[in-house]
């Protein structure tokens, strides 16, 4: 009788339960440790800033080829400030519901898939959008800590997140989404190599800004905190380095998991992966939740997941011969907190 798996795929099978485990493990740390320094800290340049800075000495390159300076920064700069967008929801909101309106990240694929991309949808893509519409609309009636500052900054978020997926297909792909013509192809990095390009390129944009916007400000509350709060000092630093390591270690995990799985495994795991979150901090920060927020959150990360299958199982029609590979890469969500 042959075993039901080979002994290399029983390795792979482990080593994918192993990078989920590191990826849900991290993703949640990440989370509640933002929050936690945001409460003592309300800083979110400072904070974004220190955690995208945090990933550096983690992050190791030694080439660029066939990513341009210009194109590095644009993918950085989203990267960075959709960072920056996220703390700053959850400054004022909780992590439970800054993540149902994170669910709503396809709404912003399919709109710049269509501007930038020049890629049209299929019919069933663009009806798996309206659970995630009423989802976060129902999510939001009730939420506690609802604001539209807190809306707003989440929803920034998804568009900038959604933008630097514009951009890394370009990365790849070898052109810049807004050039005409023909594609000029050239030798491409892979997906971690970029992203240790964009965490750097990402750090010498936000610490500017943060010395800039929170300079004085937060310098001033880092030497109260010290010297008249010294436990509460020392626990702000600690789940600050704690959320930067854990940010860039999720980032990178996300990539070595779509190195040996499907796209639709992938999108499954991150819609796990969103409801570990969600159910992780209504624990830890004891959340209440209405019996319509659970109803919107359900809709609205189904309807996510919805999204990304059918933009795998469903070819979409488009003018440009790369649009067919665009379900692909939005269905992984790649570097999506």
């Amino acid at each position: 009788m042959q075993p039901y798996f080979t002994p290399k795929q029983m390795q792979l099978i482990v080593k994918l339960i192993w990078y989920y485990f590191l990826l849900y493990f991290f993703t949640v740390v990440y989370n509640v440790a933002n929050k936690k320094v945001l409460e003592s800290f309300p800083m979110p340049f400072t904070v974004a800033a220190s955690q995208v800075a945090i990933g550096v000495p983690l992050s190791s390159s030694d080439h660029s080829d066939g990513l341009t300076p210009s194109l590095l920064a644009k993918i950085a700069a989203c990267h960075g400030f959709g960072n920056v967008a996220t703390v700053m929801a959850l400054t004022s909101g909780s992590v439970s519901f800054v993540h149902v309106i994170k669910a709503a990240e396809p709404l912003f694929s399919a709109f710049l898939s269509v501007i930038f991309l020049n890629s049209k949808l299929s019919t069933w893509a663009y009806i798996s959008l309206i659970p995630i519409v009423i989802g976060v609309a129902l999510a939001s009636i009730r939420e506690v800590s609802f604001s539209w500052w807190v809306f707003g900054t989440a929803m920034l978020s998804n568009l900038l997140y959604m933008s630097r997926m514009v951009f890394s297909k370009a990365s790849i792909q070898g052109s810049s989404p807004s050039s005409p013509g023909p594609k000029q192809q050239h030798a491409s990095l892979s997906a971690v190599t970029t992203f240790r390009l964009v965490t750097l390129s990402a750090a010498l944009q936000l610490i500017p800004c943060a010395i800039l916007f929170e300079g004085s400000r937060a310098s001033q509350l880092w030497r109260t905190l010290q010297s008249q709060r010294p436990s509460e000092f020392y626990f702000v630093w600690a789940n600050l380095i704690m959320s930067g390591v854990s940010f860039y270690v999720y980032n990178e995990v996300a990539f070595w998991i779509l190195d040996l799985v499907h796209p639709v495994t992938a999108a499954v795991g991150n819609s796990i992966k969103r409801i570990v979150l969600i159910l992780a901090s209504i624990l830890v920060f004891h959340t209440p939740v209405s019996e319509l927020g659970w109803i919107g959150s359900i809709l609205a990360i189904g309807g996510s997941l919805i999204y990304a299958l059918v933009q795998q199982w469903t070819p979409a029609s488009a003018s440009s011969p790369t649009a067919s590979k665009l379900s692909v890469e939005e269905s992984s969500n790649k570097l999506e907190p």
